[in-house]
């Protein structure tokens, strides 16, 4: 029965899940990106060319790495995702006003990406290098050397147009994050629930052992010594006897032979009662 859980939770389920999990964040993303966006376009037409070009390649490297993920290498696509949009993050902030940039808010939530379809490990890596871009902006900006002093598009309604892109991306992702949890406390659950199942299986398997090796200690074994105390007597009483002589010989063998194999039987048994306990414990 546990293995029916194993089979569940196998590589190549958690691969699938870890791969619809990406196509969805890359989707949703480029949703919210490209509204975003072309909102912000129309508002600020003296900046068109730019927004134009950041939809071209956040839709070029979404496509690109959409087809990635169909050919089965979801963690290189997802490795690469993450990465690229970090890289977009820094570079568009370097001319857009450096840390005070509204990229920098998208920032953050980019990194979570990596723990959603990578791991911890890589979300440690993310962070860190999304922290070090940050410090580099700081200390750029400090002595002067980015091209843009301020932000571009300081209006409030850009700034709310950029500040409910990330809420956006964060409600996504956290309700991502949730239903994830919820498929993990699923399996735990389902696990649990055949392990017990497992377990009351295993407790009757263990009675009924016992049960057998009563029997064969106790039930099967008293006309085994019946038969030997019979034997003993014939041997003394009828020693003469040629034709007892024969038999005797020949009884005597096949009863030590079945005393012997009810040993070992209740000795087998004891050893599998001794282990199942062990396994319990």
């Amino acid at each position: 029965m546990l293995n029916e859980v194993f089979t569940n939770t196998s590589p190549d389920t958690d691969l699938r899940n870890k791969a619809s999990l990406l196509v969805n964040i890359i989707w949703s993303l480029l949703i919210i990106l490209t509204v975003s966006f072309t909102t912000a376009m129309f508002i600020q037409t003296e900046y068109m060319y730019r927004y134009c070009l950041i939809i071209v390649l956040i839709w070029t490297m979404s496509i690109g790495i959409l087809i990635l993920t169909k050919k089965g290498y979801t963690r290189l696509a997802a490795f690469l995702y993450v990465s690229l949009l970090l890289l977009m993050i820094l570079g568009f902030s370097w001319t857009g006003g450096g840390i005070r940039g509204h990229g920098m808010k998208i920032l953050p939530i980019v990194v979570l990406f990596a723990g959603l379809t990578l791991g911890k490990r890589e979300i440690w890596l993310f962070g860190i290098v999304a922290t070090l871009g940050g410090l580099f902006f700081v200390l750029a900006d400090y002595f002067h050397l980015i091209p843009i002093k301020e932000a571009l598009g300081q209006s409030p309604l850009l700034y709310w147009i950029y500040t409910t892109t990330a809420i956006f991306m964060l409600c996504h992702l956290e309700n991502l994050s949730v239903e994830e949890l919820r498929k993990a406390l699923y399996t735990c659950q389902k696990e649990l629930m055949m392990r017990k199942k497992s377990e009351e299986l295993l407790k009757i398997k263990n009675e009924k052992l016992i049960e057998i090796a009563f029997l064969q200690s106790h039930i099967v074994r008293r006309p085994v010594a019946n038969v030997l105390g019979i034997i003993n007597l014939i041997k003394l009483d009828n020693a003469s006897n040629s034709s007892h002589l024969d038999l005797i010989p020949k009884l005597e063998i096949a009863a030590k032979e079945l005393d012997d194999a009810i040993r070992e039987i209740v000795r087998n048994t004891s050893e599998i009662e001794s282990m199942a306990q062990n396994k319990t414990e």
